[in-house]
């Protein structure tokens, strides 16, 4: 009995190949990236806050 796993090499994930440097980079970056994002709501929601009682007073 002959399956096609027999035949197929098995390799590592990509996942298992990265370094811990890279690792560390991707969650420092991702990290930035996350914190960037909710200044950048929070920057927008004040503006659209100050805007509206601008136009409401």
């Amino acid at each position: 009995m002959n399956s096609l796993t027999e035949n197929m090499p098995m390799e590592a994930s990509a996942i298992a190949k990265v370094t811990v440097k890279e690792r560390l980079f991707t969650v420092c970056y991702l990290t930035a990236t996350g914190v960037a994002m909710v200044g950048w709501l929070c920057a927008f929601g004040w503006i659209t806050v100050a805007v509206a009682k601008w136009l409401l007073a």
